[in-house]
């Protein structure tokens, strides 16, 4: 019986660490993609995108080994049945309880690894990665400011820097600053320094000469000087000091109590992530009842169990759209945490009673009945928070807003977005 043990677990993690690699090069391709534009547009040293990539890998892990679990268990078992050895296993008196322990303990301990991920893994790759994400919007200094090249930021400050020098000074700048549409400012200096502080970029000139344009008057004035410091203040530098959720510690959010300064959906929604990381790492063993069961469950067909294993993938399908649907749904109102718990343990524990009693032929009927009892109480949760939360407000940011009088109508034009 050990034999067949380890044979089963040989199979699935083979497989599994092929089918996890291609799932971690694509999810790394994607988001890639999304950074690429730091080196094209603002000139972002490669180690730094690598570093970007990597600390946005974590976040992923977490959902995509139940995934990677499923379909290993789904193809290992298929093929298994296909050539005839779930057949032998039981013709030797394998039970299916015998039959699914290899299965269960590779859930449990990458379970075991999803709470490592979860608990401490996740949060501090993610605040690093949202430190590292901060330092390339704002350390220009270190990152962004390119020698040779036209540096844009924010839409309101341009700079132009000829070389840079050993000691991190630069010769030969150029500065216009727009942010004052009133007074628009240019620089030209024969060398300067740049600090980033908690209040924003500190640049200060040696040796140039400072030119105020006001369009309104259509005047110039001009000043010579041999030092002189700008401070760039940043609205970005008050976000180095928010936390997210995300990146907080499960004690902080279970701690985390509902003041002024933490209220509405902030407040909810640290009570979701909490919840969430207990629970997200339970669908490892989900998953692979889910896929035994499917597998297990009904007689041998030499046709094939095309009908069970379309059936196990549309159940792991609609687990995982329910999954997302009712995390959305606790932020507004945390009696869905309940459904968030039920997504998890109820197939959890109709499997559990499946494999235990072993049910005949007319029990079937009645466990199709509870499985699908389980999926419109689910979609009746997801039905009433669609009607029932009428009196939730409904924020929108657009370009422009127009009001019409007459009909009563407010129209929002140019990249609306609405939550």
């Amino acid at each position: 019986m050990k034999l067949i043990n380890r044979y089963v677990l040989k199979q699935i993690a083979i497989y599994f660490v092929v089918v996890l690699s291609s799932l971690i090069t694509l999810i790394w391709l994607t988001q890639s993609l999304k950074l690429i534009d730091m080196i094209v547009t603002k000139g972002v040293p490669a180690r730094v995108f690598l570093e970007m990539t990597v600390l946005a890998l974590p976040n992923f892990l977490q959902i995509l080994f139940p995934i990677a679990l499923f379909a290993v268990v789904l193809f290992v078992f298929v093929r298994m049945q296909a050539d005839k050895e779930l057949m032998v296993m039981q013709a030797v008196g394998l039970s299916y309880k015998q039959q699914i322990f290899p299965l269960v303990c590779c859930a449990c301990f990458l379970t075991v690894i999803g709470y490592f991920l979860t608990l401490w893994v996740v949060p501090n790759s993610y605040a690093k990665l949202r430190e590292l994400k901060w330092k390339v919007q704002h350390n220009i200094s270190h990152l962004l400011l390119q020698e040779g090249q036209f540096n844009t930021f924010s839409g309101t400050l341009t700079l132009y820097t000829k070389e840079r020098l050993p000691d991190g000074s630069f010769a030969g700048i150029f500065v216009q600053n727009s942010k004052n549409p009133k007074r628009i400012e240019t620089m030209v200096a024969q060398k300067a320094e740049v600090f980033q502080e908690e209040e924003g970029m500190r640049l200060v000139f040696f040796n140039g000469i400072r030119q105020e344009y006001n369009p309104k008057e259509k005047q110039f004035s001009f000043l010579k000087f041999k030092k002189y410091t700008m401070l760039m203040a940043e609205n970005g530098a008050n976000a180095r000091v928010k936390k997210n959720a995300r990146e907080m510690s499960l004690t902080q959010l279970l701690s985390a109590k509902r003041t002024d300064s933490l209220k509405g959906n902030t407040y909810q929604k640290y009570k979701v992530e909490a919840f969430k990381r207990l629970t997200q790492p339970l669908y490892n063993i989900s998953f692979v009842l889910i896929a035994a069961f499917g597998l297990l469950f009904g007689f041998y067909n030499r046709r094939g169990q095309a009908k069970q294993i379309y059936t196990v993938i549309g159940i792991v399908l609609l687990t995982q759209s329910f999954a997302l649907l009712f995390e959305n749904l606790a932020n507004h109102n945390l009696w869905y945490l309940i459904f968030m718990g039920g997504n998890i343990f109820v197939p959890v524990l109709l499997t559990y009673l499946f494999f235990k009693n072993r049910p005949i032929k007319k029990k079937r009927k009645k466990f199709k009945l509870l499985l699908l009892g389980f999926v419109l109480f689910l979609w009746s949760g997801a039905v009433q928070a669609a009607l029932g939360d009428k009196d939730v407000p409904v924020d929108f940011e657009s370009d422009t807003v127009v009001f019409d009088k007459n009909t009563n109508q407010l129209m929002a034009t140019g990249n609306v977005i609405v939550s």
